[in-house]
C-alpha cells in the first residue's frame, strides 16, 4: 500500500488554488487617480489655449494699453536686470539693449543693421520717433509676459523699455525689426489711441514687406495681423480697435 505524504505550497508542486493578487495600498490607487485628472486637466487646458489662439477675433490679438503704463496690457512683465548696453541706430544715440551675452548680439543687430539701415524705406515719421524713443534713453529688451500671446509692449517710466516677447529670443533676426518698428512707433509711450496702433501696423506691415516675410501665421502672426488689418481700411480698422478698447 502505497503512503499518502501531504503536499504543501512551496514543495515544488503548483496548489490547487491561485493566490490571490496583492491589494495595492489605497494611497497608491488615490495618487494614480490624482495623477490621472491632473494630466487630463492639463492637456485639456493646452488644446484650449491652441483653440483660443487660432480663433481669437483679429483685433483683440494685441491687446490695448494700460493707460500709462504699458502701451499692450500683457500683465505682469519680466525683464532682463542686466545693465543696459548702449546701441548706435545710425546716427541717432541713446537707445539702449539689456539682454544676456547669448541674445544681445542678435538683439543688436536687429536694431543696427535691420531696423536702422532701413529707416529711410520708411514713413519718414518713423525715424522721427526713434529720434524721440533714444532721447528718452529707451531700453529695449527679451521679456515674459503674463499674457503669453502678445509680441511686444512699452513699459512707460524713465527710461522707458521696449520689451519684445521672450519665444522670439531665439528666432531669425529678421522676425524682430516688424516688432521693433512697431514699438519703437508708439516713441517710449504707453497712451496708445485707435488712430495710433493702426499707424504702427501699417509701418509693421511695410516693414514686414520690406523683408518678404510671408504673411502666414504660420511664418509670422504678426505680419499676417498688419496686413489683414491693413487691409480693412483706416476708417474700418481704426473703428474695431476702439471696439477691443482702444481709445
Amino acid at each position: 500500500m502505497t503512503e499518502h505524504i501531504p503536499v504543501r505550497v512551496g514543495d515544488g508542486a503548483r496548489p490547487l488554488t491561485r493566490r490571490p493578487w496583492p491589494r495595492l495600498p489605497r494611497w497608491l490607487l488615490a495618487g494614480a487617480a490624482v495623477t490621472l485628472v491632473v494630466f487630463v486637466a492639463l492637456a485639456t487646458f493646452a488644446v484650449r489655449r491652441i483653440l483660443d489662439e487660432q480663433t481669437q477675433p483679429l483685433f483683440e490679438r494685441r491687446t490695448p494699453p494700460r493707460a500709462g503704463v504699458q502701451s499692450h496690457d500683457v500683465g505682469t512683465v519680466q525683464t532682463s536686470a542686466l545693465t543696459p548696453v548702449p546701441v548706435s541706430c545710425g546716427v541717432v544715440e541713446g537707445l539702449r539693449v539689456a539682454a544676456d551675452e547669448v541674445v544681445r548680439p542678435v538683439l543688436v543687430e536687429a536694431i543696427t543693421e535691420g531696423l536702422c539701415d532701413r529707416l529711410g524705406t520708411f514713413d519718414p515719421e518713423l525715424a522721427r520717433r526713434v529720434v524721440a524713443a533714444a532721447r528718452k534713453g529707451t531700453v529695449i529688451s527679451f521679456g515674459v509676459f503674463e499674457r503669453t500671446g502678445d509680441d511686444s509692449t512699452t513699459l512707460a517710466g524713465s527710461p522707458p523699455r521696449v520689451v519684445l516677447n521672450n519665444r522670439f529670443a531665439g528666432t531669425f533676426k529678421g522676425f524682430l525689426l516688424p516688432l521693433l518698428a512697431h514699438e519703437l512707433w508708439h516713441a517710449g509711450g504707453a497712451e496708445v489711441t485707435a488712430e495710433e496702433e493702426y499707424a504702427a501696423r501699417v509701418v509693421e506691415d511695410a516693414v514686414c514687406n520690406d523683408l518678404r516675410i510671408r504673411t502666414s501665421r504660420t511664418v509670422s502672426r504678426g505680419c499676417g495681423d498688419a496686413r489683414a488689418i491693413v487691409r480693412r481700411g483706416r476708417v474700418a480698422a481704426v473703428a474695431e480697435l476702439r471696439a477691443v478698447g482702444y481709445l
